[in-house]
């Protein structure tokens, strides 16, 4: 792993083929932007989605402490009801 990248792997309980998701941070202070701004879907035989973000090139995993909000969208525009994530890590040194 790098040292200075964030990564979070969200899994998606109820996957439906062809649809996108919108990330949106409700609550919380992220340092880098760690969501897209348009609608992303997980690559073709996947259930997951990754997302990686610059958080510093230090030996410290810092805390992250945030609500997220996540529309799904079909491919004819319409948009669900919102679901709320609550994403936390209480951070820690990272060793060499």
């Amino acid at each position: 792993m790098c040292a200075d990248a964030g990564i979070l792997v969200l899994k998606i309980e109820n996957f439906k083929l062809n649809t996108g998701y919108s990330f949106t941070i409700e609550n919380g202070v992220a340092e880098d932007s760690i969501f897209p701004e348009d609608y992303i879907a997980p690559v073709p035989g996947s259930r997951e989605l990754m997302f990686v973000w610059l958080d510093g090139a230090s030996y410290f995993q810092e805390p992250i402490e945030l609500k997220v909000k996540v529309v799904a969208i079909s491919l004819g525009g319409t948009e669900s009801q919102p679901s709320y994530v609550k994403i936390e890590d209480p951070g820690r040194p990272k060793y060499r």
